[in-house]
């Protein structure tokens, strides 16, 4: 272990060829075995103290209602259409699924109540599942038939393992390859990013998702770029209601202050210099921004209200 080095190390991750995000884990869980090597003083330094890992990648793969449709068609698994139904309604994580039985569930207000999930050792909070009618039926059902146990298991009568799981992922893919990417997790991805699409809060999504605050809820915003259909709808009814308020009566401007659109719809600021919009989306953020400010015209550079100074050539955004 002394002789260890860096060097050592990032070749024989290289002789693996793991991709990015299964290096990042395996090099981590070497790295807490050598820290609890030193706190145990079984050597004196860690030898790779400063390695590097390499960055996980980010999984923005969701699942249309074909898609979902395919996988539940497509597996004879009674078992494992059922693990997946349960996933796709509650967008739980696929362990805590696996875990669940007649005891976590509360009938009276139809939820499931976790005391081990994933982030029970940093809130030491049960974790709450609140389920949709379909969901309370499906977990009565399996309560009939597994009042004791686990109530989600595999067709051999086992409780799900992570790699069962993953096998029976990895077969999906192999049979239809239009379902490239997808794991377990893309259900909960799934589930978090429809209910953006739909209009739920962040932090209600946050909340359905058992997330203590609203910084991871927002990596999924990425997989909403994955959307054209509703992004376009959104685009049309923002262009809407900036048209609407384009069209209102103009509101009274702060002493001193001059805002108005010049005949090429550059905007034009109190000093006289005007500023065109490099491109629609320019155009749309400013006028988003004069939505939210409640005033008529584009302001310099999309930056400040200020009649003091004009801003006009400015990079910066806000």
């Amino acid at each position: 272990m002394t002789q260890l080095k860096k060097k050592h190390v990032k070749r024989w991750l290289e002789a693996k060829g793991d991709n990015p995000t299964s290096a990042n884990r395996v090099l981590g869980a070497i790295m807490r075995a050598i820290h609890w090597a030193v706190e145990e003083e079984h050597i004196s330094k860690n030898p790779i103290a400063h390695i590097r890992k390499p960055k996980a990648l980010t999984r923005d793969r969701t699942l249309t209602a074909d898609e979902r449709e395919l996988i539940l068609g497509s597996s004879a698994d009674e078992a494992f259409r059922q693990f997946v139904t349960a996933m796709t309604l509650t967008g739980c994580r696929p362990g805590e699924v696996s875990r669940v039985t007649a005891n976590n569930f509360d009938e009276q207000d139809g939820v499931w109540i976790l005391a081990q999930h994933k982030t029970a050792k940093k809130t030491g909070k049960p974790r709450i599942v609140y389920l949709p009618l379909e969901a309370v039926t499906l977990t009565r059902e399996r309560i009939a038939k597994r009042p004791e146990g686990p109530l989600f298991l595999n067709s051999r009568g086992k409780p799900w393992s992570r790699n069962a799981v993953r096998i029976h992922f990895q077969r999906l893919r192999k049979k239809c390859p239009q379902l490239k990417g997808v794991i377990a997790y893309t259900y909960r991805s799934s589930f978090a990013t429809d209910a953006l699409e739909s209009g739920v809060q962040d932090a209600t999504v946050a909340a359905l998702l058992g997330h203590t605050n609203t910084a991871t809820w927002h990596k999924f915003y990425a997989r909403l770029s994955r959307r054209v259909g509703h992004l376009r709808d959104a685009v049309t009814k923002a262009t809407r209601q900036s048209q609407a308020t384009d069209d209102a009566p103009p509101a009274a401007y702060a002493p001193g202050e001059s805002r108005r659109l010049n005949a090429t719809g550059a905007g034009v600021c109190s000093c006289g210099r005007s500023a065109q919009a490099a491109d629609l989306a320019e155009v749309f953020m400013t006028r988003f921004a004069i939505q939210r400010s409640g005033r008529r015209g584009v302001r310099c550079s999309s930056v400040g209200w200020s009649p003091n100074s004009c801003n006009l050539g400015s990079t910066s955004r806000r």
